[in-house]
């Protein structure tokens, strides 16, 4: 079973790219939240295989979240 974080202020956003995740892969599961530091934190606690993310976040933008999930899962 694959796993995504997304990772968008817009909940519409979420929710389309949810549906559509649901339709194209029969065995996946995904984590929507509305703020970078929120996808930091999921990502600490869950194993994540896929992150679909918005560049242009409240609080913590996309660029610093991606080089902190870098960090955090580099090998």
């Amino acid at each position: 079973m694959c796993l995504f974080l997304i990772v968008d202020d817009n909940e519409i956003v979420v929710d389309s790219i949810a549906n559509w995740l649901n339709r194209a892969f029969d065995n996946c599961q995904y984590i929507g939240v509305s703020s970078g530091e929120e996808g930091v934190d999921r990502a600490r606690q869950r194993d994540v295989d896929f992150v679909i993310m918005d560049v242009h976040l409240p609080g913590m933008n996309g660029m610093e979240v991606l080089q902190l999930l870098r960090k955090s899962h580099s090998a």
